[in-house]
């Protein structure tokens, strides 16, 4: 799990080995409300200093991030 910001109201599931799952739009809109910043604020945030360090996560339980499809490439 992340921690620093935790990122807790944007846990969409976890794995069946128990990676925990988070949507990156909702880490977005849940950063952004909670440092009083706009999206693009959050997004070089998160992008910088939160996915970066992903692949240095070591072990199975490492944390997944995904992003939503939008609703105009979504198919029928």
């Amino acid at each position: 799990m992340f921690d620093n910001p935790s990122y807790d109201k944007s846990i969409v599931g976890y794995t069946d080995s128990g990676n925990v799952v988070y949507n990156y739009d909702k880490m977005v809109r849940e950063f952004a409300e909670e440092n009083n910043v706009d999206e693009i604020e959050s997004m070089e945030f998160i992008d910088y200093n939160t996915m970066r360090a992903l692949p240095y996560f070591s072990g199975e339980k490492h944390p997944i991030v995904i992003n939503s499809i939008p609703e105009e490439y979504r198919q029928s």
